[in-house]
């Protein structure tokens, strides 16, 4: 049986307090009274929860799990930004190396270098970047103009380093040069003059220079604590270019690895070298 809009109005609701030792009442109420008591006493303690949390500082209370929820997981965002973008420059750094490590390759296997290739050209337009203009240009220009010079002149090699050799060029094992034990900071020179196509640092080797020369000639340094010269500048033989160190994971101590490669392959760099140092 459903009950009209007509009979829930005239519906009334009695209600009998069960208090003991007082005299027993009972209380009318009809249908709209009651819904009209419900509606008022909602709306009062809404207005009461929002005028007591606007005027005390409650709110913190009631946010503050919240709030620590939103913090630890911004923390973790703000984590995740930093571990990106270390991966990101990571990379880059990696890609760079490999350009280089490439780079090279390219110029010490090729027999010569065509001055109208890509390869030149970006080479030159790093270089010019490294120019300062503040008076480097000159420098530059006479290196260049000596290194013109001297093309035509035969290659010799020189001693990169004033120290003992404790191991041996053996192309069976893979040690394709020659290690020489020094105290860490030994000054590193240019075995001969040439243009550095590479002064980075590789994991496994360190903190790698590697110098272009005439004769399709290229010589290696492994393992050096830092560098005095930079990526496409000229020096001369006998210049000081690095400093010796313990620098890569392949590494058995403070030395220097040393490697002259010749037409791509490399070679013994006692057969060339015209100066042993006296405690070799």
């Amino acid at each position: 049986m459903k009950l009209s809009i007509k009979e829930l109005k005239k519906t009334s609701f009695y209600v009998t307090p069960n208090f003991p030792d007082i005299q027993i009442k009972r209380y009318k109420f009809n249908f709209l009274s009651l819904i009209g008591g419900v509606l008022l006493y909602t709306i009062v303690v809404i207005l009461f929860t929002v005028l007591f949390l606007m005027i005390t500082p409650s709110e913190k209370l009631v946010f503050l799990f919240e709030n620590r929820m939103l913090a630890e997981q911004k923390e973790k965002i703000i984590d995740l930004e930093n571990k990106v973008t270390l991966l990101t420059n990571e990379l880059e750094n990696f890609t760079s190396v490999s350009n280089n490590l490439n780079r090279a390759l390219q110029l010490g296997l090729a027999d010569s270098v065509d001055s109208n290739s890509t390869l030149y050209d970006s080479l030159k337009v790093e270089k010019e970047k490294n120019i300062n203009m503040d008076g480097d240009i000159l420098k530059a220009f006479k290196q260049f103009w000596n290194f013109i010079q001297n093309k035509k002149e035969p290659i010799f090699f020189i001693a990169p380093i004033k120290g003992f050799i404790n191991k041996e060029f053996n192309s069976e094992t893979g040690h394709l040069g020659i290690d020489y034990a020094v105290v860490e900071s030994t000054p590193v020179m240019a075995s001969a003059g040439g243009y550095i196509i590479m002064s980075d640092y590789v994991a496994e080797d360190g903190n790698v220079l590697i110098i272009k020369h005439d004769d399709d000639y290229i010589t290696v340094y492994k393992h050096c604590a830092g560098f005095l010269k930079k990526k496409n500048e000229y020096v001369s033989q006998g210049e000081i270019v690095a400093l010796s160190g313990n620098s890569g994971i392949n590494t058995y101590g403070p030395h220097l690895h040393f490697e002259i490669w010749e037409k791509g392959k490399p070679i013994d760099p006692r057969k060339v070298l015209i100066n042993e140092n006296k405690e070799n």
